[in-house]
């Protein structure tokens, strides 16, 4: 007895003790042959106060005999049960397993090593342990006490009212996408119409018709009720009652009404002929009994409402089907948030919460109020089958938030989930995993629209998931109907469609049960078959029957969610991530995984209103809201949270214990710190993180700050090696699945730094590695999914690819405004690339629009303190304004702009160097000269410090600026244009630039006399190359074959002279070929960069030029899928590039990748 964790068990008489009421919402059980006294004795826990009054723990039973045990735990409806076995007992472990009130079962062994049964072939067993260790009731306590969190310290007779509140019908916030829509009761009723005789009335009892079906539209006039008919929507399918004498005169002129689902024949005399009903399908029957007929009636229409099937696209909301293949990630991500609902423990407040929601929505209807109170009163979780299959409020409601997918719904309705879905799997149990069947053929018959058809038609193959209980039968006849097989005057718009689904195997558990209601349901011949919500199928076949283009079959095959496919394991992935407590927790952080911040937080604000704090869960949910409001580009409140957690953690005086927690926190704090424009102070904190955390997913997550630190001070190899290594850690120690948006997030950091780089290559091949990870493992609404469609913009702006650029980003915003609020700096960044897009467009004015918009947005976000980032917004409207011919107002933008940049970032010299050069632009404008020159000699300056040594090329066009300036205005011929080489030109994206670069070369050439031709072809091949980049590849080609045209002509040169024209016309050449390149004229840009090729060979072998036409040599024979003259040529690049440039300069690196 000595493991039992109790101040005394002592044997009491039961007489004394049988009023005791066990347990509150969970209940302690262990059976144990020790346990063994004599009769009328029971074995309790128990506690004595200082007065030796015995206490009994209610929240613990013991028991000696199995009968009486299983007895016990059967008669509790609601209680939660942790059941302890001993090795005598643990043979009915497979009797009880599926138990709807076992949370979990633990064996208590004599030799653990030795027991028959394995915890992964029963999911409810948690632990098998030696009965005499020391810890042997670790794993049992803990669970309790988590089970205990969950339950949020109800108070089940005054259960407390929360201040969080979900948003089950909030049609007004926009980021709740999957509202349900409120809607007047009465279009909730039945669309029943009774047509009858002036007297029936009378001799029928109508109220208990109308208890039945609610409302019925009653008529005595045929023409009337006619008329009504055809007035009403489309869409809309009636259910009819005819009672009137001389029915088969009044049902001809009723039957072929479009509009009219099934009809009802009552009649309480036998003087109709029964050969009326094969007057057509739609004919349910003959009835003598207005009970049979309404349970009939109620049968066909819940039967109808489960048949409401959408196939899924992205425009609707309303969804009970989906193709897989264009959705993986949302089917995945409401899969496991199931899963969580159906696994999260509940209580008795659970169905008050539920049955007040219920209320609210049939707050008009009488009858459904009395209903509601009844169930309140009578409801039984064995019955809940029953409640399902009935026309009721309940069925309406819950399958209303199945096929909206409205997570706070279906929380709310999570026991009655939990329920439907346990008696299910013991029904499947029950009637096929043991009774074998080696085959099983279900039919399911529906009207669909043309349109929802062909996607199914159009996807053979394919899989396709069923988001609500879903309903068949084995019985072909019945399916057929349904279909409306034969029917000439089917719904308008819509055609036939039979599925025929083939399960093989029954023999084996399945995680998606199904269940045969033959005994549950009131119409019992009709064999339905209900499959739970989740339920996977594969389209195998869509054949139309002969002659008939309205009438279809749809065979579909049962697929086990455990099959191989190319999600299986990254399922299993998010289930061992957030399946395993199955907590209000877990269902909070998968919610914030999925990008639905807001929902997340009303979760955790839930949690928070209901443990005390001194609970261990506290700082974890601090933790989630800081990231959360970090999300939602609240940085300030973030770093509240997070320090608040910290100072738990501390408290505890557990640091060691504790020590990953306190890492992870330094991490999100030093990441809020960088956002508010911070960044030593934000190294500091990640610093600390790495030194105190032992696991390699919180070190990942660390180094993909630390890199983002490193990105924004434009240190780009330092940011690149920290995002390596957690690439590293993420898939060769971790080794995360394929699709875990982890990876995509360290994919999508990398190919901005490869664009930021200019190596667009490698940066396309990793932002759509990146994209294609996102779109399978995450909500195609996710935040990051905006990011990474903004960061491939940026590639196709300098690609000049407006069009697909501009169709980038408004996938970005349409997503960042649906899920940030409007004050998120993400959004400015689009805004700000949008701008850019419009710039290159030559719409200035759209431009202006979006660049305003987004400097608006980070002045209002908690970044407006992110001075570098603003200034840059700043300094893009300066340009703007200027090219618009606005001088005052981006003369004052860009004064502006200097102010910030020499407040926040004095040492930020590159970004001042732009700055200073367009000022200078602006003053000489405005013909203010003496101060053109000054801020023309500190662009200068800056730029000097911030380029070189390692980015010349770059530089060169700052010191050209100063040469012209200094030429055009004070008259010294310098020979400017020497220093305007290839490189340069090809840096010019702005349109503006550009334009006044061609401008001046175009003037250039007239001063250039006709015999100085060297000087002519350095101008040409600049404005060929400046036409290139303008994609101007006409005019481009002109510049160059004039370029070639006076290279041609045989001229007196010196030996100087004939060696500085080979190295210019290496650049011209090269410069052609990739103008040809561009153009996707392989071959000829191959023989062009030949001869360029040649040229260079002849000058010094050391020079940097050979080692750039080496390195696009590699690219061409990449091209020609020669890739080992590709590696050749790469390698040949990499050897001049190690022996002519310093290890950092950015060309050897972008050689190297």
């Amino acid at each position: 007895m000595e493991r039992y964790r109790a101040t005394e068990i002592m044997s009491l008489s039961e007489d004394n003790f049988s009023d005791i009421e066990y347990g509150g919402a969970f209940l302690e059980i262990h059976l144990d042959e020790r346990f063994n006294v004599k009769a009328d004795f029971q074995q309790f826990y128990t506690s004595r106060d200082n007065n030796s009054n015995i206490y009994i723990d209610a929240a613990k039973r013991l028991f000696h005999d199995p009968d009486q045990c299983i007895d016990f735990i059967s008669s509790y409806e609601w209680r939660k049960i942790f059941l302890t076995l001993t090795d005598k007992f643990s043979f009915i472990l497979p009797l009880i397993h599926d138990l709807p009130q076992i949370v979990y079962i633990y064996i208590y062994s004599e030799a653990p090593d030795k027991v028959d049964f394995k915890i992964s072939d029963y999911p409810r067993l948690r632990a098998i342990v030696h009965e005499d260790s020391l810890n042997a009731d670790e794993q049992l306590i803990a669970d309790i006490e988590l089970f205990k969190r969950d339950l949020l310290l109800v108070n089940v007779s005054n259960p407390i009212i929360r201040e969080a509140m979900l948003h089950t019908k909030d049609t007004a916030n926009k980021e709740d996408r999957s509202v349900i829509e409120v809607r007047d009761d009465d279009e909730y009723d039945l669309p029943v119409v009774w047509i009858q005789d002036d007297n029936d009335k009378n001799i029928i009892d109508m109220s208990s018709v109308k208890n039945k079906l609610k409302s019925i539209t009653i008529y005595v006039n045929i023409e009337d009720c006619i008329n009504y008919i055809q007035s009403l929507d489309n869409d809309v399918q009636i259910f009819l009652i005819l009672s009137k004498s001389n029915s088969d005169i009044f049902l001809r002129q009723i039957v072929n009404l479009t509009k009219i689902r099934f009809i009802y024949i009552f009649q309480m005399e036998d003087n109709i002929p029964s050969t009326l009903k094969e007057l057509s399908n739609k004919i349910r029957g003959i009835y003598f009994n207005i009970d049979d007929l309404c349970d009939h009636l109620l049968s066909d229409y819940t039967r109808s409402l489960k048949m409401l099937v959408s196939i899924f696209n992205k425009d609707k909301k309303n969804r009970t089907t989906r193709i897989l293949h264009e959705d993986n990630a949302q089917f995945l991500w409401l899969q496991l948030l199931v899963d969580i609902l159906i696994q999260i423990p509940h209580n008795y407040q659970t169905i008050d919460e539920m049955l007040e929601e219920c209320k609210n929505y049939e707050k008009r209807n009488k009858s459904t109020k009395k209903a509601i109170e009844e169930l309140r009163q009578n409801y039984k979780s064995s019955e809940v089958l029953r409640y399902y299959t009935a026309a009721s409020f309940l069925f309406r409601l819950f399958n209303e938030a199945l096929r909206t997918e409205n997570i706070d719904f279906l929380f709310v309705f999570r026991f009655f989930l939990a329920d439907v879905y346990n008696q299910l799997r013991q029904l499947y149990i029950e009637q096929f995993l043991n009774h074998q069947i080696d085959s099983l053929e279900l039919f399911r018959g529906q009207f669909m629209t043309i349109d929802e058809f062909n996607i199914i038609k159009e996807n053979v193959g394919r899989l396709i998931s069923i988001n609500s209980f879903f309903s068949t039968t084995k019985d072909y006849s019945v399916a057929s109907i349904f279909a409306g097989f034969g029917d000439q005057n089917k719904p308008l718009g819509q055609i036939s469609v039979l599925f025929q689904i083939e399960i093989n195997d029954t023999g084996h558990s399945i995680k998606r049960p199904f269940a045969s209601l033959q005994e549950i349901s009131k119409i019992q011949d009709e064999e339905e078959i209900l499959f739970s919500v989740g339920t996977i199928f594969r389209i195998e076949d869509v054949t139309n029957i002969p002659g008939s283009n309205q009438d279809w079959y749809v065979s579909l095959k049962l697929v086990n969610n455990d099959d191989d496919n190319e999600i299986t394991q990254y399922r299993k992935e998010l289930e061992q991530e957030f399946c395993h407590n199955c907590d209000l927790c877990s269902l909070g952080s998968a919610l914030i995984k999925m990008g639905d911040y807001n929902k997340a937080e009303r979760y955790f604000q839930i949690i928070l209103e209901h443990v005390s704090q001194s609970q261990t869960t506290v700082p974890l949910i601090h933790t989630y809201l800081g990231i959360i409001y970090h999300n939602k580009g609240d940085y300030q409140k973030a770093l509240e949270y997070h320090q608040t957690a910290l100072e738990y953690y501390i408290e505890r005086n557990h640091l060691y214990y504790y020590e990953d927690e306190i890492g992870v926190t330094y991490t999100h704090i030093g990441s809020n710190y960088n956002q508010l424009g911070k960044n030593q102070l934000a190294l500091e904190y990640f610093t600390k993180a790495i030194q105190i955390q032992r696991s390699p997913r919180r070190n990942a997550y660390t180094f993909n700050q630390i890199a983002l630190i490193y990105r924004d001070n434009g240190d780009y190899q330092l940011a690149l090696e920290y995002f390596q290594k957690a690439l590293d850690i993420d898939e060769n120690i971790l080794k995360l699945h394929k699709y875990n948006p982890s990876l995509a997030t360290v994919y999508n950091n990398i190919g901005e730094i490869y664009s930021r780089l200019g190596d667009d290559e490698n940066a396309l091949k990793n932002l759509e590695h990146a994209l294609n990870i996102r779109l399978k493992g995450t909500d195609s609404t996710h935040t990051d999914l905006a990011a990474i469609y903004n960061n491939l913009s940026d590639i196709y702006i300098r690609r000049k690819c407006f069009d697909k650029a501009l169709e980038m980003l408004e996938k970005a915003l349409e997503i960042d405004t649906q899920a940030l609020p409007d004050n998120h700096p993400s959004l400015a960044v689009t805004h700000n690339n949008i701008a850019l897009v419009y710039s290159g467009k030559d719409d200035l004015t759209k431009a202006i629009y979006h660049q305003e918009a987004a400097i608006k947005i980070m002045l209002k976000s908690d970044a407006k303190n992110d001075a570098a980032r603003l200034a840059s917004y700043q300094y893009n409207l300066g340009c703007l304004q200027f090219t618009l011919g606005n001088n005052t107002k981006a003369l004052k933008i860009f004064e502006k702009t200097l102010k910030a940049q020499l407040e926040y970032s004095p040492k930020d010299h590159e970004n001042l160097s732009n700055t200073y050069l367009s000022l200078s632009r602006v003053c000489e404008k405005d013909g203010n000269i003496p101060k053109a020159l000054e801020c023309l000699e500190k662009s200068v300056e800056n730029a000097r410090i911030s380029l070189l040594p390692h980015n010349s090329a770059k530089f060169n066009i700052f010191q050209a600026q100063f040469e012209l300036f200094k030429s055009k205005h004070f008259g010294k011929n310098e020979r400017t244009m020497e220093k305007v080489i290839y490189v340069q030109a090809d840096t010019f994206d702005n349109t503006s630039e550009q334009d006044e670069w061609v401008t001046r070369c175009k003037d250039e050439l007239e001063k250039i006399p006709l015999d100085d031709f060297l000087e002519r072809i350095r101008v040409l091949n600049t404005l060929g190359t400046i036409y290139s980049r303008k994609t101007n590849y006409q005019m481009a080609m002109k510049c160059f074959e004039d370029a070639i045209s006076l290279h041609n002509q045989h001229h007196s040169l010196t030996l100087t002279e004939e060696q500085e024209l080979e190295s210019l016309m290496t650049v011209v050449y090269f410069n052609l070929a990739r103008l040809y390149y561009r153009q996707k004229n392989w071959n000829i840009a191959f023989q062009v960069l030949e001869k360029s090729l040649r040229l260079a060979s002849k000058q010094d072998q050391q020079n940097i030029m050979l080692a750039e036409l080496y390195n696009f040599a590699g690219i061409m024979f990449g091209f020609k899928r020669d890739l080992s003259q590709a590696e050749h040529y790469f390698n040949m690049a990499i050897d001049i590039a190690k022996k002519c440039l310093p290890k950092n300069h950015p060309d050897l690196q972008r050689y190297c990748l």
